[in-house]
């Protein structure tokens, strides 16, 4: 969990590129539906993912923080609580993203 990771540095660095990498792999590698990068962020970062991302770790921040998971008083534990719960919760945004008819 956040307790493990944040002992380990090196892990929440794996922790983080592999939560981009599965998130990459949903949106453009699978081909589960034919998604574009149309619009990209200085020409390389595509919006989508930032969007699929960025949605994804604010929530989990934000959720953690209300129902009282983390309270920030050791800053660097709560981060590494909240890129677990954002782990899953990009995969979640993912898959929602690519939902035909989205």
């Amino acid at each position: 969990s956040g307790r493990f990771i944040a002992a380990r540095p090196p892990f929440l660095a794996l922790t983080l590129l592999a939560t981009v990498a599965v998130v990459v792999g949903i949106l453009y590698v699978a081909d589960i539906q034919d998604v574009r990068v149309a619009y990209a962020f200085f020409g390389l970062v595509p919006r989508r993912l930032v969007g699929v991302l960025g949605s994804s770790f604010v929530t989990a921040v934000t959720l953690l923080s209300v129902w009282g998971v983390v309270d920030w008083a050791d800053p660097w534990l709560d981060f590494c609580v909240c890129v677990v719960a954002f782990f899953p919760m990009a995969i979640g945004a993912a898959l929602g993203d690519i939902l035909p008819g989205s």
